[in-house]
């Protein structure tokens, strides 16, 4: 029987021993998304640790889709560079780390733009009354499918989304309905 301590391959990596953080949502980024130094000094000393592989909490894919305007996001260029940071920091304990993409849909903050969902309705949340905006490629800045590719550099390959993740990382080809 595998111990906890034993090596696990999981697609071409193999991770150290089979201690995993599953994603959690903290809140701590900054109002703009970016990966903040408590994002880093955070996972970083999980990885220190000897946590093996780390799956980065909810990285919402739209600023308009957040659970909360403190939410980590990677929907623009200037976000990467952080979130390769915390990526690097976690790679000095040889921690393998993947995000985990996230659209908030009807959980929408409200303090984050409008709620968009697969049909038009209104909701009641956060205390007030919102209307749902039918969900379409043409209302939605973030459909999975729409995403950029981007290369990481050496010993990456190309993802949707997030360039600051090993190979490891998986691209999504479903679209939203509309």
């Amino acid at each position: 029987m595998a111990k906890a301590t034993d090596p696990i391959v999981i697609g071409k990596r193999t991770a150290k021993n089979r201690v995993t953080m599953a994603p959690t949502v903290k809140f701590i980024a900054g109002e703009d998304g970016r990966v903040t130094e408590d994002f880093v000094a955070h996972y970083a000393e999980r990885a220190k640790h000897q946590c093996a592989f780390i799956c980065v909490e909810a990285t919402c894919v739209a600023k308009e889709a957040r659970l909360a305007p403190s939410q980590l996001g990677l929907w623009e260029d200037g976000q990467i560079e952080g979130h390769r940071k915390l990526t690097d920091a976690c790679h000095e304990y040889d921690t393998l780390v993947v995000p985990q993409l996230h659209y908030g849909g009807l959980g929408t903050h409200p303090a984050c733009g409008p709620l968009v969902g697969p049909s038009k309705m209104v909701r009641e949340a956060f205390g007030q009354k919102s209307e749902v905006k039918e969900l379409s490629r043409r209302t939605s800045g973030a459909s999975w499918g729409s995403l950029p590719l981007r290369r990481c550099g050496p010993g990456r390959r190309a993802t949707t989304g997030c360039s600051s993740t090993p190979a490891t990382a998986t691209s999504s080809t479903t679209s939203p309905p509309g």
